[in-house]
């Protein structure tokens, strides 16, 4: 078997940190270690000193998640890696799980279905993938969890160049793209391999910064259109949560202009899932 690194990026949230870390201890996998990169917090992290399975990197001050994972991904020892949002848990058994569907099918990357805690219910819901993950489905926004669910081989990482250390916000679709451009492939393992805790809606000007910016580095892209049509999604998606509804309106009506069948879907699936009862993810459009 061989080592797998799991990289913890964290900020100010001592409290989830402690679930999530806990998760990777109760894991069944042999051989890991668990790299947590304090990203500038304000609390001070005086855990797990006492365990030699956990590393901790410090940030002098908060750099964004993208710059927190490419340092973990440089201090990582094993040749396997994957990813835990502090305010996330792995499921139990999903390093063994994940690990030996790549050996398996001698790929190396995957990634796993989901489940999704909303804020303030017990509910879980579930999340699933294709198990041959297209380049097409990724232009469109694909929901893949790449900050809990993705395990990779570190030789790949420099494949798409690392993350781009500007983003604050779809820092892991820009690398998706990228990496699919370059030819890269991702499987998603049958197995539900974490929890992800939904919580509060992101900042505005980070979505409309990073939607810009991925807007510009693909316009050359084979599927522009879907690429453009899923930025005006997400940015359609942030001002509806901030309560911004003439601006949600404006660029779903851009989203439309892209990919009008895009468009469709997009509010199909979420009267989908208000009609299910899932009204709070109604317009979370990567989730």
């Amino acid at each position: 078997m061989d080592n797998v690194t799991v990289i913890i990026p964290h900020y100010n949230k001592k409290i989830e940190l402690q679930r999530a870390v806990d998760s990777v201890l109760a894991q069944d996998y042999p051989l890991f270690d668990i790299i947590i990169v304090d990203d500038g917090s304000d609390e001070t992290l005086d855990l797990y000193e006492n365990d030699s399975r956990i590393h901790i990197l410090r940030h002098d001050r908060n750099k964004g998640v993208a710059v927190a994972r490419n340092t973990g991904v440089e201090n990582a020892k094993g040749p396997y890696i994957t990813f835990l949002d502090s305010d996330d848990e792995f499921c139990a058994g999903k390093l063994r799980a994940q690990m030996t569907y790549m050996i398996e099918r001698n790929i190396n990357t995957s990634v796993t279905n989901a489940y999704f805690a909303m804020l303030n219910s017990d509910t879980l819901h579930k999340r699933e993938l294709p198990e041959h993950i297209k380049e097409a489905s990724i232009a469109k926004g694909l929901g893949i969890n790449f900050g809990s669910c993705f395990m990779f081989h570190k030789d790949i990482w420099n494949k798409a160049g690392g993350m781009d250390n500007h983003l604050r916000r779809l820092e892991d679709w820009d690398w998706l793209l990228r990496f699919y451009s370059k030819g890269g492939k991702i499987q998603c393992a049958p197995i539900y391999g974490s929890i992800i805790h939904v919580g509060s809606p992101p900042s505005i000007d980070h979505v409309a910064e990073a939607t810009g910016f991925v807007s510009m580095r693909f316009n050359n892209h084979f599927y522009r259109r879907q690429i453009h049509a899923a930025c005006e999604l997400e940015l359609a998606s942030v001002f509806f949560w901030h309560k911004k509804f003439m601006k949600f309106v404006r660029h779903f009506i851009r989203a439309a202009n892209f990919h009008p069948i895009m468009a469709i879907s997009f509010i199909f699936k979420r009267v989908v899932r208000i009609l299910k009862g899932d009204a709070p993810r109604f317009f979370n459009l990567f989730r």
